[in-house]
């Protein structure tokens, strides 16, 4: 039997909590769209939202594979999550309506944007982009307001026009730009799309693109973070899974976004290196049926948490320690390798 007074949770980085497998939107670089035909859409019960020891960690992002704000409760749940942290949410922007009261809450949103070009980005998400960029306008003039992001999707059909987004950045009053890779992809379809793994040609050309958008950053003082087009393997990856979470819109623990898909499939397909494979979904345990804490200290989470540890530390002992590799279902995701 699990002992709770052995066993003290320590107050933990960061849970990002899937409030909603819902999205009204079938964008093209989104599983949602790629795995419609067996997608599990379901909004997170508030009981068990309740269940979640908000307290224990330092930041909550209410965002997994869903769009947040059409959780009919998602007032209820920013009221609640406050009260105990540090809150934010990313969106798609389309109701951004629904939060205006809420906003001084937040201590970060971050609004999804496919392209700051009005064609691709209703091309793309299949939706208007000016009233979503008169939305963030609005939320930026207010005197208390959460830290304001612009975050989208480096792609061949869209990275061109990174400078602009900057720009619109500027025009909206927004806080920072972050540009993503296409770090999740399911099939060679989608593979197209990626930078990353292109000829050194063209990684050089979108490179110049991407200090285009620095520059002008700089220039109009708006942060920007683009993520990197080489792969390097790193010691710990920037989804901090020895110290944070992903719980599930059913209640599951996963160590990150990216061992977990709500489809109706128990594998997750993943395009890597050329070749299609699969892989189990990674679960530890669900809080319908166990405590977070007794989650945290089962024996296979603590095994898992290790690995990154002792990666760690063999990094920084003076000793020459056998390097631990990674753990086997991170080994074929790209944000091991920094992208």
């Amino acid at each position: 039997m699990f002992n709770l007074f052995k066993k003290k949770l320590p107050r933990l980085r960061s849970a990002q909590i899937e409030v909603s497998t819902y999205c009204q939107f079938r964008c093209q670089m989104c599983p949602h769209h790629l795995f419609y035909d067996i997608w599990q859409a379901k909004h997170m019960d508030l009981v068990l939202f309740e269940k979640i020891p908000l307290a224990q960690f330092k930041f909550v992002h209410l965002q997994g594979w869903g769009e947040p704000l059409l959780h009919p409760d998602i007032l209820k749940m920013i009221d609640i999550a406050a009260r105990y942290t540090k809150v934010g949410l990313t969106t798609n922007g389309y109701f951004l309506e629904r939060i205006l009261d809420h906003v001084e809450k937040l201590d970060y949103l971050a609004i999804s944007i496919a392209s700051p070009d009005e064609k691709k980005h209703r091309n793309i998400r299949k939706c208007a982009l000016k009233p979503i960029i008169e939305e963030v306008k609005f939320i930026a003039r207010q005197k208390t307001r959460p830290k304001l992001v612009l975050s989208t999707v480096m792609m061949r059909s869209t990275i061109e026009e990174l400078p602009d987004l900057i720009e619109l950045a500027k025009d909206c009053g927004v806080d920072e730009v972050i540009a993503n890779n296409l770090d999740y992809i399911p099939s060679t379809t989608l593979a197209e799309e990626a930078i990353f793994w292109l000829s050194p040609n063209e990684k050089e050309h979108f490179n110049q693109i991407i200090a285009q958008a620095r520059q002008k950053a700089e220039k109009l003082e708006i942060a920007f973070e683009a993520k990197p087009l080489k792969a390097e393997e790193v010691i710990i990856c920037a989804e901090r899974p020895h110290e944070s979470c992903l719980i599930t819109v059913t209640g599951q623990i996963s160590p990150c976004v990216y061992l977990h898909l709500p489809t109706k499939n128990e594998f997750l397909p993943r395009f890597f290196n050329n070749q299609e494979i699969k892989i189990p979904k990674v679960y530890f345990g669900n809080l319908t049926k166990n405590s977070f804490t007794e989650i945290w200290f089962r024996k296979e989470y603590r095994l898992f948490r290790e690995q990154y540890l002792k990666r760690e530390r063999a990094l920084y002992s003076s000793l020459l320690l056998d390097f631990p590799e990674l753990p086997s279902f991170c080994k074929t995701c790209y944000k091991a390798y920094s992208l």
